[in-house]
């Protein structure tokens, strides 16, 4: 008969249907990896379908989108500069102010040299100015100290 090791390295000394037995496992091992990798691609597919329905369920439609602030011309702005500045308008007017002095260079400037100077264009605190043009002068050319105190 041989050597044990020639007994049991010889696959003619494996019992009737151990190699069949093998083989019909090994088939069902590697037809269940196929299926969990199917299943998992699978998975992945509907998990993608749903994330893109439920984005355009959700994304606003054109007509739902916000419009574009109103637009203000320059004397309405310059009215309401100063309530802009102590943050005292609703969020649509302060919105279309800030928009408006996005694009409008004069506004922009004046907003700017106000909040030097502290002298505000048109009204300030509800009361008119009188002399824009002369306080702001008076103001750059007086020696520095204490700032005016304004109303």
């Amino acid at each position: 008969m041989g050597s044990w090791k020639e007994r049991y390295d010889s696959w003619h000394s494996c019992a009737h249907g151990v190699i069949q037995r093998f083989a019909q496992r090994q088939r069902r091992r590697e037809q269940t990896v196929a299926q969990q990798r199917t299943m998992a691609v699978g998975f992945t597919i509907t998990l993608l379908v749903f994330c893109v329905i439920t984005t355009l369920a959700i994304a606003p439609r054109d007509s739902e989108r916000a419009e574009p602030p109103t637009q203000m011309d320059c004397n309405h702005v310059l009215e309401l500069m100063w309530q802009y500045h102590q943050g005292n308008l609703v969020a649509d007017e302060s919105h279309a102010v800030g928009h408006h002095m996005e694009h409008c260079d004069s506004c922009r400037e004046v907003y700017s040299d106000a909040k030097l100077t502290g002298v505000w264009p048109e009204r300030v605190g509800g009361e008119p100015k009188e002399d824009l043009v002369g306080q702001t002068a008076e103001y750059l050319v007086r020696p520095s100290g204490p700032r005016p105190s304004h109303p």
